[in-house]
């Protein structure tokens, strides 16, 4: 099983999702719970990755609609909660998360690069040699390409711990990955 202690959730109960009463095994019943946790994680991402990114675009003068990972984050952690709350589920799941957080943040930070000043995701001014200038005259640090880096950089950590089963990426993964680090 995919989850430590799913295996107890999802024993080789009568599934009524599509099951019309019939036996199921329990990776039947496994896939049925985890394509509907699937569903709640969508409809709790889009909506908290458009409402989070346009509450701060639509106070500006020229207000757009716009979107946030944090907010996607927010409305999928909610939509998966109410799904657990819903089907009685009492064991973490935070962990299906980490891999593809990681993975869709180390990729989509290079769209936010390639769409320039529009993004508003630029750094501070630099003199460093890697600072990209953006159409405006002026070389930020890429804080894209840090993020990018230090989310692959994880997602290897992260990928070699499940592989050893190493207990704090089955238990701790998610907050290590969604704790900042102190500012200093």
């Amino acid at each position: 099983m995919p989850w430590p202690g799913l295996r107890a959730h999802s024993s080789a109960r009568v599934c009524s999702a599509g099951g019309f009463g019939k036996r199921r095994s329990a990776s039947q019943i496994w896939l049925v719970r985890a394509t509907s946790s699937a569903w709640c994680l969508v409809a709790g991402a889009v909506p908290g990755a458009w409402l989070a990114g346009s509450f701060n675009t639509l106070r500006d003068t020229a207000a757009s609609l716009s979107n946030s990972v944090v907010g996607a984050l927010a409305g999928a952690i909610i939509g998966v909660e109410i799904y657990k709350a819903m089907r009685g589920v009492k064991v973490s799941t935070g962990v299906i998360f980490v891999g593809p957080f990681c993975l869709g943040i180390a990729i989509g930070r290079f769209g936010c690069l390639f769409a320039g000043l529009p993004d508003r995701t630029f750094g501070t001014p630099t003199n460093l040699p890697w600072g990209i200038e953006l159409g405006d005259g002026i070389a930020p640090h890429p804080v894209q390409i840090y993020e990018s880096l230090a989310m692959a950089v994880f997602l290897a950590a992260y990928l070699v711990a499940l592989a050893r089963r190493q207990q704090w990426a089955y238990r701790r993964a998610f907050y290590a990955m969604a704790t900042p680090l102190p500012q200093q």
